[in-house]
């Protein structure tokens, strides 16, 4: 249940599939504590997980997490 009433995730994360995700996830490791500490509990992020991109229908799926979420985060590429 994500913080803000009306919202499934609290944080859509977007990001390009080439990047580093090693990056990435040091970035959630820090993001995901600062926004307990914020919020009171555990924040609802979405972010693209590779184990499940073959069963997921991308069209329908990030358009549908972007609309439930209170705040999209780009993460830009160089």
């Amino acid at each position: 249940m994500a913080y803000v009433p009306g919202f499934q995730h609290d944080v859509f994360v977007s990001y390009a599939n080439g990047d580093d995700r090693d990056w990435i996830n040091r970035f959630l490791d820090r993001l995901k504590p600062a926004l307990g500490r914020l919020l009171g509990f555990e924040a609802e992020i979405w972010i693209d997980e590779d184990s499940l991109r073959k069963s997921r229908d991308y069209r329908k799926d990030i358009p549908d997490s972007v609309k439930s979420s209170a705040v999209f985060l780009l993460l830009p590429s160089p």
